[in-house]
Order: C-alpha cells, then sequence, then structure tokens
C-alpha cells in the first residue's frame, strides 16, 4: 500500500513531499529487522521505483536520505545481496552519487 502512495505522488507534477517522506519512513518501520516484509518491498518493485525516479529523489534531500535508511535495512539481509547488485545492476558509481548528496 505504501509503495502504491509513493509511486502515486511520484506520477503526479506536484507531488508533496512530505507524503514520500513518510510513507518511506512508514516501510522503513516494517523493515526493521524484518527479513519478510524487506522481501515485500523488493518483490514490490521498491528498488525499481526509486532507481526509475532517482533524478527527482536526488534533488530532495530528506527524501534521500529516507530511502537510504530504508534500503540499509533490505541491505542488512545477506540473502539479499544478490538481488540487489545483479538484479538491479547497482554500481559502485550509482550508490557513490546516491551518497555523496
Amino acid at each position: 500500500k505504501m509503495l502504491l502512495i509513493i509511486t502515486e505522488q511520484l506520477q503526479i507534477e506536484v507531488s508533496d513531499d512530505e507524503v514520500l517522506k513518510d510513507a518511506t519512513w512508514v516501510i522503513y518501520h516494517v523493515t526493521f529487522n524484518t527479513p519478510g516484509n524487506s522481501e515485500r518491498f523488493l518483490n514490490g518493485g521498491g528498488i525499481s521505483l526509486f532507481l526509475n525516479n532517482i533524478d527527482y529523489i536526488l534533488t530532495k534531500k530528506n527524501l534521500l536520505r529516507a530511502f537510504l535508511i530504508l534500503f540499509s535495512n533490505v541491505a542488512e539481509v545477506s540473502s539479499f545481496w544478490t538481488k540487489l547488485i545483479a538484479d538491479y545492476e547497482l554500481s559502485s558509481e550509482q550508490l557513490a552519487k546516491m551518497l555523496l548528496q
């Protein structure tokens, strides 16, 4: 449900950044120490959603921070590492660009 809210907000021209940030924080809280919910986030297209909207997200520091912290929850599950790197082709250059914002 939260991914749907984020998707809808990113599709409209005048999105509410607070709604985006809050929805991201909700997902963060439900994925914290919960591999099953982290897997739902991955299977629900959470990473693709982020990557498809990276240019916009990079302009919003609070939103970028929320996404990166959420991703840290997902990345804590070692069985997802291959999926994060191989399936989404996250390069070290992309990661550096996000972290240096």
